[in-house]
């Protein structure tokens, strides 16, 4: 939703149709619709001689369907109002997954009087007749959106925690009322017993969020997962390193200095957690306006990122350090199989050696990625923004 005026059309009741599987070509594709009259709308469409009203609702019936000169079979789901997702009149047909016969069905019904559902609409309309709380309807977004396995468990268990939530909420509203009365008859002397109740109740809730809330502290991480940005000098092995981690060959590697001139990104799961990684270009004095500009976006992807793999040379014998003020920084020693120099020992006798070409210590650096977000709970949760 974008704007008031979405809003109050999603609240309208108006017919609305879209397709409810993602596009693309597959077994069998489904396209939903609801509002006032969409029963109709849907026999005039699609099927002029079935009467899709004497259909039972909330059972699975195949029918024959027709468009101009295409004809084929379909099932067909009726809801009745207020038995549905949304609370209103819906129909669900499911159809062969071919995305011009989804294109087909939804241009009839718009032809009939439906008109394109808005992002998120049936579910807003759900929330419009009391079918769910608008927490409820973020987590069905969230549910969709989550990137990994654990990511999703923790959806589900907000889910089933918001009511730790409403209760909280609830005890709260009274406690105002009760405060607001006390405030409004002064004449009428809180009781020492009274105010001690009140704090105790004050405890009690102050406890649950506390408790919530410490589990729900690292739901970002969960829903948006980690950025780790790879930074160097050129030619340290950036690049080999990134395609080793992402398990694929995603950036060029050459031994000529400068190769990778732009930010290049990828996602993987590491330990439940989505993590991107990013190869960053070569930090060094350049010239060259193009590395220049490769350079400038290294820096900007450093300062963004949660955490930084310096990658070191090991056969350098004047590394260079990390840029100063990087909070959360990984030193790597690269090209540990072809031997590490005195001058690298002495000035990062802390870091890991790996090599990036052989893949040895790359698990050893995976387990120190995945140590920066150790702490989050078993029973961690996604937290919605409404209660």
């Amino acid at each position: 939703m974008t704007g008031s005026y979405d809003i109050l059309r999603a609240f309208s009741g108006e017919p609305i149709v879209a397709p409810a599987t993602p596009r693309g070509k597959s077994a069998i594709a489904i396209i939903r619709a609801s509002g006032e009259g969409i029963i109709d709308v849907f026999q005039r469409a699609i099927a002029p001689n079935k009467d899709l009203r004497q259909i039972a609702p909330n059972r699975a019936v195949v029918i024959d369907f027709a468009i101009g000169d295409f004809s084929d079979r379909a099932v067909v789901v009726v809801y009745r109002a207020p038995k549905s997702y949304t609370g209103e009149d819906m129909v669900e047909l499911f159809v062969h997954g071919n995305p011009v016969l989804v294109d087909m069905v939804i241009r009839a019904c718009v032809e009939h009087g439906a008109r394109m559902a808005m992002p998120g609409e049936f579910t807003l309309r759900a929330v419009a007749h009391g079918k769910m709380s608008l927490a409820d309807a973020e987590l069905v977004n969230q549910t969709i959106e989550a990137p990994t396995r654990r990511a999703l468990v923790a959806v589900k268990r907000a889910g089933r925690e918001n009511q730790t939530l409403r209760s909280a909420k609830d005890k709260l509203w009274r406690l105002l009322v009760e405060f607001s009365a006390a405030l409004e008859f002064p004449e009428d002397e809180v009781s020492p017993k009274q105010r001690e109740q009140w704090l105790t109740q004050i405890r009690e809730v102050s406890s649950d969020l506390k408790e919530y809330l410490s589990r729900a502290k690292t739901s970002r991480v969960l829903r948006e997962g980690v950025y780790v940005a790879i930074a160097g000098e050129p030619n340290v092995g950036k690049s080999t390193l990134f395609n080793r981690i992402v398990g694929a060959e995603r950036a060029i590697v050459s031994p000529h200095p400068g190769t990778t001139r732009d930010v290049i990104e990828a996602t993987v799961e590491i330990d439940g957690v989505p993590v991107v990684v990013a190869d960053t270009a070569g930090i060094h004095d350049a010239s060259h306006p193009v590395e220049v500009e490769g350079i400038r976006r290294a820096h900007n992807t450093l300062a963004d990122a949660d955490l930084v793999v310096w990658v070191v040379d090991g056969t350098s014998e004047t590394p260079k350090p990390p840029p100063k003020g990087i909070e959360n920084l990984i030193v790597v020693i690269n090209k540990a199989d072809l031997g590490v120099s005195p001058e690298v020992e002495q000035k990062f006798p802390e870091a890991i050696k790996i090599s990036a070409l052989t893949g040895e210590g790359v698990d050893d650096l995976v387990e120190r990625i995945r140590s920066a977000w150790a702490d989050i709970p078993d029973q961690a949760v996604i937290v919605p923004i409404r209660i």
